[in-house]
């Protein structure tokens, strides 16, 4: 029923990789995407599902979705929990505006908030445009995980994308 597939519509993060999933009801189904544009999900079961044109099954158990791969090689199917979408305003938006530096890389990234993102610019090339997904964590071309020190405030993030993973900047 559309409240069924209401319920298990939301994000779903790999805790391992921090990487989230979004499921929404688009046009009556369940569809991947944050606005159910992606691939659809078809019904299995009340809560197994094949993701279309894929090798992939997502199962819902409670809080979690659990993904397992069809395909040759086989893999271990991965587990992600369910959490809180993150829709923040303006004006939290403009908290994560700043500085942020990375030993690492040798590499610093201004941070600007918009009306719904964040932009983040080196002194080169284009903005990279990232979307609140769940708690300090913005995905687009890489996942941003701010970080807050024992206070609350926050004092840097983690990038990653790919297998680049956690690649830490701190707060200037």
């Amino acid at each position: 029923t559309s409240a069924e597939l209401a319920a298990l519509e939301g994000v779903y993060v790999n805790e391992i990789t921090g990487a989230p999933t979004f499921v929404a009801v688009h046009d009556g189904a369940l569809a991947l995407g944050r606005l159910g544009n992606g691939p659809r999900l078809i019904p299995i079961t009340g809560s197994r599902f094949r993701v279309a044109g894929q090798p992939v099954e997502l199962e819902f158990r409670g809080s979690e979705a659990v993904q397992s791969f069809l395909a040759w090689p086989p893999r271990h199917p991965v587990v992600a929990q369910r959490r809180a979408i993150a829709t923040p305003g303006k004006s939290e938006l403009a908290q994560y505006a700043g500085t942020y530096y990375s030993e690492e890389l040798d590499a610093t990234y201004a941070v600007t908030a918009t009306d719904s993102t964040l932009e983040l610019r080196t002194r080169l090339g284009d903005a990279k445009v990232v979307r609140a997904a769940y708690k300090d964590v913005f995905d687009g071309d890489f996942l941003i995980a701010f970080t807050r020190d024992g206070r609350g405030a926050l004092s840097g993030f983690t990038m990653s994308s790919g297998r680049v993973r956690r690649v830490r900047f701190v707060r200037r």
